[in-house]
């Protein structure tokens, strides 16, 4: 009888931690940013450089954490049952979670190198998305993971939960700390005549 290898099973299992934690360490970075936390003791731009290297990061594991069981000969996974959403033999409904949190990580990073050609509305409503994706992952996780019922994965995953719950909550209790973006092309205001002659007389 051959004897099934598991390795890619548990990098799955690794991945799938790490991938959580990272969504976790961006979202808790989207929300120190705008909420004036950090920048006590950090640049908001380097923040900013921060959280979208954390998110690109995110993404990647995150795509390796989906596709590394494909090679696994237990459960035999194809690329559909890992694409299409419920179509998982294994647990579907927590797996297309996490399928959705996926696709949601892939849009809020996708929506970095769009920021130039979208408006500042929509830009942020698409960062929204990163608090259903963290939510998502959260909820995959204790559903699919098959360490979900250790101790240790319960507490991180309650310890994570309650920290980015609390941050959303103070961050719209606080308010936003961005300061006001004036709209591009909007009209300036011509400077008043006393104001005018004042740097008139001082040329």
């Amino acid at each position: 009888m051959t004897e099934i290898d598991h390795t890619y099973w548990y990098l799955n299992r690794a991945s799938g931690f790490v991938a959580y934690l990272l969504l976790f360490v961006s979202v808790t970075l989207g929300l120190t940013m705008t909420g004036g936390v950090i920048e006590r003791v950090l640049r908001r731009y380097r923040v900013y450089d921060l959280h979208r290297f954390v998110s690109l990061l995110t993404l990647g594991v995150c795509v390796f954490h989906a596709f590394i069981v494909l090679p696994d000969g237990f459960i035999k996974f194809t690329l559909a049952q890992l694409l299409v959403p419920f179509a998982s033999p294994y647990r579907p409904l927590f797996v297309a979670f996490g399928l959705f949190a996926l696709y949601l990580t892939a849009l809020i990073v996708g929506a970095f190198y769009v920021r130039k050609v979208v408006s500042y509305r929509m830009w942020r409503l698409l960062h929204y998305a990163t608090f259903a994706a963290f939510v998502l992952a959260l909820v995959h996780g204790v559903g699919a993971g098959t360490d979900s019922g250790a101790a240790w994965a319960q507490y991180m995953y309650a310890v994570t939960g309650l920290l980015a719950f609390n941050m959303l909550v103070y961050r719209f209790l606080k308010g936003s700390s961005r300061p006001g973006l004036i709209r591009e092309n909007a009209p300036v205001a011509a400077p008043s005549i006393p104001a005018a002659k004042a740097d008139f007389r001082q040329a």
